[in-house]
């Protein structure tokens, strides 16, 4: 069955894996499948770790966060063996440059790896890794860590090397001291509990990150949960939907907005590259009709101006929050670089200024999503909506209490993927 494709605008654990290489009877690392067939058509052996391995020479991708952490297990091996081991470091952001190099068929003898089932699949395991089954070293992990991760479709294709992250949260007994609060929680409705105590006197409960920007996938994470559990209830259906996030930015702080600008051209890469390596790589239905564009906040303006502007690539649009033109702390010439015909470009990507001209035909299904309690894109996406529907556009208008939050997005996307399917029907 060929499924509808959604694109999204909007923890580590350290695995090592084995590329399909081997050594050969001269001793030296070589490739042991032709570049179109499958890795798991090669066998591992298992040689003792003081086997010599003179002159064989290993390649071990790293990222540049990690490619310290196996020297000394390298330095061992080498002494033990008389091998060499080159570690490569990939530069950021490191998922990317591995699967791009493995696409194009450059594969190293090991790398560093986030080995769950989606990110086994992202590089094509049964294709380009070496299978590890009936490895010795299998019986020294713990029973509850051995089938944890690393194993896609029943073949283990990782080696745990490091333990997986563990996420916590850490309490302010100032803060619950303030708010007559005398004892920690401790399980998740006394949690929550507290934290509805402390926002009814006027706190805020909950602060994100500690500094660090890794937590803030955490809550992409909870959506990607979401989306999974409803797109199971969609597909129950009938109308199974494949769930894209490419990534649009070069960090959490650069916002792209989604348009060609100075620096970057994200709405070409989305709707001329993204798109077709989707509709090529997946089964999708690869027509207009089955094809959304969606986000919240900053990417809910990317969908909504996207959407609009490529109405031959996206049959339906999905907005969540989104104001109706571009914005950037560092402003428009930040955005869109110097340039002459500057309030022009500005005018072209702004939904609010050129939805008055845009044709009904084709036609566009449009979901927009606000909280009753986020003032400032309600007015603009109140405002453009009418507009929208006076030009004949099908426009779904939908409110839920809250602000500018997750609490407004969670359930929002999860109605907008069951809305989407219905129209499938």
């Amino acid at each position: 069955m060929r499924k509808r494709s959604v694109v999204a605008a909007a923890t580590l654990a350290g695995m090592m894996l084995a590329a399909c290489s081997s050594t050969n009877g001269s001793g030296n690392s070589s490739s042991t499948s032709a570049p179109n067939s499958p890795a798991s058509s090669s066998t591992a052996s298992w040689p003792a770790p003081t086997t010599n391995l003179k002159g064989t020479t290993l390649t071990f991708w790293a990222a540049q966060s990690s490619n310290n952490e196996p020297k000394k297990v390298i330095a061992d091996f080498e002494a033990a063996t008389d091998a060499k081991v080159n570690v490569v470091t990939i530069p950021d952001p490191y998922e990317q440059g591995v699967q791009t190099k493995i696409a194009s068929g450059d594969k190293p003898d090991l790398a560093f790896w986030q080995p769950t089932a989606s990110e086994l699949t992202s590089i094509n395991a049964a294709q380009n890794l070496q299978p590890l089954t009936g490895a010795p070293w299998i019986s020294n992990f713990q029973p509850a860590l051995q089938n944890i991760t690393g194993l896609l479709d029943g073949t283990r294709y990782a080696a745990l090397v490091t333990s997986p992250t563990v996420m916590g949260v850490y309490y302010n007994k100032q803060v619950f001291a303030k708010y007559g609060i005398s004892s920690l929680p401790t399980n998740f409705n006394d949690m929550v509990s507290d934290a509805k105590q402390i926002k009814a006197k006027g706190g805020t409960p909950f602060y994100e990150m500690g500094a660090d920007r890794w937590a803030t996938q955490w809550w992409v994470q909870v959506q990607l949960a979401d989306a999974a559990k409803a797109g199971a209830a969609v597909a129950k259906k009938g109308q199974p939907q494949i769930l894209v996030m490419p990534k649009l930015s070069r960090n959490w702080l650069d916002d792209s907005e989604c348009v060609d600008g100075s620096k970057m051209r994200v709405e070409t890469y989305l709707t001329h590259d993204v798109v077709p390596a989707v509709d090529a790589q997946l089964r999708t239905k690869a027509d207009r009709a089955d094809r959304v564009v969606g986000g919240m906040s900053a990417g809910g303006y990317c969908a909504l101006n996207l959407g609009l502007r490529n109405r031959n690539t996206f049959g339906e649009i999905v907005d969540m929050s989104g104001f109706t033109h571009p914005t950037h702390s560092g402003g428009m010439t930040r955005l869109f670089g110097h340039r002459p015909d500057l309030t022009t470009v500005v005018a072209a990507n702004s939904p609010d200024v050129y939805a008055a001209d845009l044709p009904p035909s084709p036609a566009t299904s449009i979901y927009l999503l606000c909280g009753t309690g986020d003032h400032a894109a309600m007015r603009q996406m109140a405002a453009v909506r009418d507009e929208l529907r006076s030009r004949g556009f099908d426009v779904s208008w939908n409110t839920r209490p809250g602000g500018h939050t997750y609490g407004v997005w969670r359930p929002g996307l999860a109605a907008a993927l069951a809305w989407s399917g219905a129209h499938a029907a």
